[in-house]
């Protein structure tokens, strides 16, 4: 009875790591965590900004420079985010395609706003994906987008920042081609939660779609996939930045390569098994 259990146990560790994904490789990962985030401005322009992060776009009011800000009222994971503001157009993060420890632009300014020491190939012959967990405040939007020589794009917009509106409309646009202003909105789920957002491309959609891309929306009550069937990668150059705006708070804000390490769409196949396999330890156990 003990092998047979000892046998569940290692085939259910199987199954659950084939559900995480058998190959990933982070060239970004972030919480706005301290020590390597404190609360306050992030910086700005020409001035190094925290943790690598910088202002672009920002505004004056009341005789001070607003730019997007580390805060502790609010957090996905942890007790800090960044938040955004409608008048902070764009929050830029280079992608460094190598950052990892030997790595000769690891923990330089090499990967700072507005200096970067590599890029993150968006190429259609990559698998690639970028998410981040983003809170909006009713009636606002947000921008989730990559910034090349093209401008931004991928891109994805929630709500009223870009081409949507407040009641929640999603619009994505993938360089070659956009979901236009057909989507129907996400109503007031879109607001007062936090959401994951993700731009995945694989190789598999080359097949599928034609080349394409999905861009994915995940909540409380929402579960909305766009996906583009038109998609080549940007044609001037790998993406620099990676671009945050809007009325909202992001938190665990991620991009890679590789398998994605959380999807909107289903565990992988086989991964079902895993329930019933705990369930047929736990039956032998008790007749042990």
């Amino acid at each position: 009875m003990r092998r047979i259990a000892s046998s569940l146990v290692a085939f259910a560790a199987v199954l659950a790591s084939a559900a995480t994904g058998a190959s990933t490789l982070y060239t970004l990962n972030t919480s706005f965590e301290s020590p390597t985030f404190t609360v306050g401005n992030i910086g700005c322009c020409t001035v190094t900004g925290q943790g690598g992060w910088g202002g672009y776009n920002s505004v004056v009011q009341d005789g001070q420079l607003v730019l997007a800000r580390i805060v502790n009222d609010r957090a996905w994971s942890g007790t800090q985010s960044l938040r955004t503001t409608s008048d902070t157009r764009t929050i830029q993060k280079a992608l460094d395609a190598n950052p990892v420890p030997g790595d000769p632009n690891y923990g330089s300014s090499g990967g700072e706003y507005p200096f970067h020491g590599g890029g993150f190939s968006i190429n259609s012959t990559f698998d690639w994906w970028v998410q981040a967990r983003v809170f909006i405040n009713t009636g606002g939007g947000a921008r989730f987008t990559l910034l090349n020589g093209l401008g931004g794009c991928p891109l994805l917009d929630i709500g009223n920042f870009g081409f949507g509106n407040a009641s929640g409309q999603p619009y994505a646009n993938s360089c070659l081609g956009s979901s236009g202003l057909a989507q129907a909105n996400l109503g007031s789920q879109a607001f007062g939660q936090w959401l994951l957002v993700e731009m995945v491309h694989t190789t598999a959609m080359n097949t599928v779609n034609g080349a394409g891309m999905e861009f994915r929306i995940t909540g409380d009550g929402i579960n909305r996939v766009i996906s583009l069937s038109s998609y080549s990668g940007p044609g001037s150059g790998n993406p620099a930045y990676l671009g945050l705006a809007g009325d909202a708070w992001w938190d665990d804000v991620r991009a890679g390569y590789g398998d994605i390490p959380i999807s909107a769409v289903p565990l992988p196949g086989a991964a079902w098994l895993l329930g019933p396999a705990l369930a047929t330890l736990v039956r032998w156990r008790r007749r042990g």
